[in-house]
């Protein structure tokens, strides 16, 4: 079943102290709105209303105050829709406020008046159609947009106030009134004693609103007074300010006396004043809102007076918490409290005698009105004749308007109207409880009720007289009592969870889909529902108090109405709408009661979602969205937003969903926020189903990472390109280089082979050539030691025969001369010193001091000669051959742990 909420915007209504049923009215102090108590003008457009307030800017979107200032002071205004500019004027200034993208208002100075010896106080200001108009009392600047240039079509005249009426300029000037134009002005035949403070046009004449002589008509240029009662009326109040309502009626503002609402033939039709509710009686400004609620600046602060079509109020603050109202003979009875009140032609309140103490309920009853009151159940007469002792409720019976059902402390009682009086008929027998709660149903059943999580059912016989049976019906998770109502015929019960009614056939309680699903809002702790044709009046302790309008069977919509009094109600258990009449339907609270009027049909409301202010938080940082577009493109990961409506009264909720979800709501006067939005194209619905649904849709396309962009897999891939390419490359090049590093490798590596194999041939070579010096050496030594043994042999032959001898001398010498000489060492010492590449080169050098024997014993350890062959190839014996050696380590000053073979082997 589709449900439309419509919450209606009714705010405190304050009743003067005669108690007639008024309009609601709300005070705004400064303090609220933000300006100085002093409002000199008004004026609306585009849904915002605006307020001269001194040195603020006040401005009302229908849900928030605002105040800015341009730290000038400000005293008129007027609003250019074509430009959307406000034009303001004030203490030697003008120029116009104007929204910027985001919705934030910005002055620009168009004019200033920088002399010292003339004040320029700007009283109005007025948008023509292709200039406005700024009006001091002896002074008017006419501005041109379109060229930005100043002049002064009237100045040193004793000017009243200019006015636009059907897009003509009017100004008075010394009780002249005269029409303006690009030229100049022109005198419009026209003279009106005192300063005007107002004009309006009916039909086709034009009507002043004097402070000297009131309200004046002009009709084929003949001016006359329109009421004169009420213009005596009106100059005694002192005129300051007024406008015109509609085609037929005006609002005057006073002095003393607040404002009044004022028609053609200049009847007064309602007050607005400190004992309607205004907080101040002088008003210096008015303006009708496209809602035609009126907008009062008072010198003091701001008064609304809501246009709230078939609801009123009835305020006294002596009479006390009302339970009960009845209308009967033109008057009006209240229970209350502290007793029974009445009131006859709107006069005030009066209290009835002898009915001083707690009254729960007034009803009519024949020719008798009933008082169930603390004491008892009472006729109210003269007497105050008690019928009953105390009761707890009395209630018709279903089907016999004449027949009442009375629960007092011991069970029910039945009472009949018999010649238009209410008498005793019998006590209900077989049944009995303590100030029982019950209702009759259609079938004649008696239903017990007010009972946590239960019903119970009395089943009487046809006279009515006796309790035939009886039984109890539970509940499946009812939420405390139940309670009844009467609904389209039939008994309904509330259990909190849902609605039920009694299936007869089956004698059992069964679930109501239909009421279930239609009062689907307001099942949980309502108490009773009452119905007037297609509207269900309902007091919830959660929503407060409200009216259900059944459109159809598949469609409601939910008002909520009285909004600003739900925190006056009188205890829920006993606060009740009830039937006034066949138009109104009532309900009391505290010092005063609610009157809704079925009949009267309420203007549709002007309204739309608007967007007044949104922002979002990136990186740790708010930032300002434009509120001229539905279409947001964002940044990656935003982590809030909050959207701020205006456009609909301040009580309204607004449904939304995101991408298609479930629909949720959240109430205009707070912001809709939403969290962490992914990446990608959102769509945010709003919508307020009023009698005419208004819609609205936002986009918001969040920006998907760089990593999830059609450049990035662009990029990604370029880059994979370039990274396969560069891997190629690298691939290749550190093949190469490997190819190199192996070539090379393989080159230094067959270097090091052909140097080694080299090396080795030069080491062969080297070792063949040392093996042959050793040979040599070798050869030599043998060639000594044979020779010395054949020396040593030879000089063992004992010979005396001299020849002999001489001529064995003579083979000694030659053996001697066999033995290695010098000639033979040099020899030596050149073949040693190629073959070792200089060695007896460095040895020379590094050791100056080395004799030829010394170089000697150096080759033959060089060629790792032992000591016995170096002994021998030096001719010396093996002893001198090791003094040799040791002679040779001092003068290479080699210590004793160093080998001599080695360090020769290094050299």
């Amino acid at each position: 079943m589709k449900k439309l909420l419509l919450p209606v915007l009714i705010f405190l209504c304050i009743i003067n102290v005669n108690s007639q049923i008024a309009k609601s009215v709300r005070n705004i102090n400064p303090a609220a709105y933000g300006g100085d108590s002093q409002v000199w003008d008004i004026k609306s457009g585009d849904g915002f209303t605006f307020f001269a307030t001194g040195f603020s800017l006040t401005v009302w979107d229908g849900v928030a105050w605002l105040a800015v200032s341009n730290g000038r002071y400000m005293r008129s205004l007027d609003y250019d829709s074509v430009s959307k500019r406000l034009y303001c004027a004030g203490d030697n200034m003008f120029g116009y406020w104007q929204q910027n993208i985001y919705g934030d208002f910005e002055f620009i100075l168009l004019y200033e008046n920088t002399s010292s010896s003339e004040n320029q106080i700007f009283w109005r200001t007025i948008c023509g159609s292709d200039a406005v108009y700024f009006q001091t009392h002896d002074l008017i600047i006419r501005y041109d947009p379109s060229r930005k240039t100043v002049s002064r079509p009237v100045e040193k005249r004793e000017i009243g106030y200019i006015h636009k009426i059907n897009d003509v300029i009017y100004v008075q000037a010394d009780n002249v009134i005269y029409t303006i134009n690009d030229s100049g002005i022109e005198a419009a035949g026209i003279t009106v004693e005192g300063r005007v403070a107002g004009m309006a046009k009916f039909n086709d004449s034009l009507i002043f609103v004097s402070e000297r002589t009131g309200i004046m008509c002009c009709y084929n240029g003949i001016l006359s007074e329109i009421n004169k009662k009420t213009n005596r009326y009106l100059v005694e109040q002192q005129v300051f300010s007024s406008v015109q309502f509609d085609k037929t009626r005006l609002i005057v503002g006073t002095v003393l006396d607040g404002a009044y609402l004022i028609d053609r033939n200049g009847n007064i039709i309602e007050k607005y004043n400190e004992n309607s509710g205004t907080n101040f009686s002088t008003v210096l400004s008015i303006e009708p809102d496209k809602n035609k609620n009126i907008w009062l600046g008072l010198d003091g602060g701001i008064s609304r007076i809501y246009n709230t079509g078939n609801e009123s109020y009835f305020r006294n603050s002596r009479i006390g918490n009302v339970y009960a109202c009845l209308e009967s003979d033109g008057k009006l009875y209240i229970g209350t409290n502290k007793g029974v009140y009445v009131s006859e032609n709107n006069k005030p309140p009066e209290f009835i005698k002898n009915t001083q103490g707690q009254v729960w309920d007034i009803l009519k009853a024949g020719n008798d009105i009933l008082v169930n009151h603390d004491k008892g159940l009472f006729v109210l007469n003269r007497n105050m004749e008690q019928i009953s002792e105390p009761v707890w409720r009395i209630s018709p019976w279903y089907g016999y308007p004449d027949i009442f059902l009375v629960s007092g402390k011991s069970g029910f009682s039945i009472y009949e109207v018999k010649n238009k009086r209410l008498v005793f008929r019998n006590k209900l027998e077989g049944f009995t409880g303590n100030f029982p709660s019950g209702r009759t149903d259609k079938y004649g059943n008696i239903w017990v009720t007010g009972l946590e999580g239960c019903v119970q059912k009395l089943m009487i016989d046809k006279n009515k007289r006796k309790v035939e049976k009886s039984r109890f019906f539970t509940f499946p998770d009812p939420v405390g009592w139940i309670y009844t109502s009467v609904l389209d015929g039939e008994l309904i019960f509330n259990s909190g969870n849902g609605f039920y009614n009694y299936d007869i056939g089956n004698d059992v309680i069964v679930k109501n889909d239909y009421y279930t699903e239609l009062f689907e809002d307001l099942k949980t702790e309502s108490r009773e529902i009452t119905q007037t044709g297609n509207l269900f009046f309902n007091i919830n302790v959660t929503l407060g108090t409200n009216v259900v309008e059944r459109i159809s069977d598949t469609t409601v919509i939910v008002k909520k109405i009285f909004a600003d009094i739900n925190n006056e109600l009188i205890p829920p258990t006993f606060c009740r709408y009830q039937k006034l009449n066949d138009s109104i339907v009532t309900f009391g609270f505290s010092n005063g009661a609610a009157f809704y009027n079925i009949k009267q049909e309420s203007e549709p409301l002007e309204s739309e979602i608007k967007l007044r202010k949104a922002d979002y938080i990136h990186n740790d940082k708010s930032y300002k969205l434009p509120v001229d577009t539905d279409y947001y493109s964002l940044p990656y990961e935003p982590v809030e937003f909050q959207f701020y409506f205006t456009g609909l009264p301040s009580v309204y909720n607004i449904e939304y969903s995101v991408d298609g979800s479930q629909w949720k709501w959240f109430p205009i006067t707070e912001p809709l926020k939403l969290f962490y939005l992914k990446p990608g194209v959102h769509k945010l619905k709003l919508k307020c189903d009023l009698l005419k649904p208004v819609e609205k849709t936002i986009t918001i396309d969040i920006a998907r990472p760089f990593t999830s962009s059609p450049g990035f897999y662009a990029l990604a891939v370029l880059l994979a390109i370039i990274l396969l390419i560069s891997v190629y490359h690298l691939y290749d090049y550190r093949l190469k280089v490997v190819e190199r590093r192996l070539a090379k490798q393989q080159t230094e590596q067959l270097e090091k082979e052909r140097i080694m194999h080299e090396n080795e041939l030069l080491a062969m070579e080297v070792h063949l050539r040392d093996k042959k010096l050793t040979s040599l050496a070798m050869n030599s030594v043998h060639i000594n030691n044979m020779l010395e043994e054949i020396k040593n042999d030879i000089q063992k032959i004992e010979v005396n025969n001299p020849e002999i001898r001489e001529k064995i001398n003579s083979v000694l010498k030659r053996i001697a001369g066999r033995r290695m000489d010098e000639e033979n060492w040099k020899v030596f010492e050149k073949h040693f010193n190629y073959v070792h590449d200089g060695f007896f080169d460095r040895l020379k050098t590094q050791y100056g001091n080395l004799s030829n024997n010394d170089l000697k014993i150096c080759a033959y350890i060089k060629l790792r000669l032992s000591t016995k062959e170096i002994a021998v190839l030096l001719n010396i014996t093996p002893s001198s051959a090791v003094i040799a050696r040791h002679r040779l380590r001092r003068k290479l000053n080699i210590s004793s742990d160093v080998s001599l073979s080695d360090l020769i082997g290094k050299i």
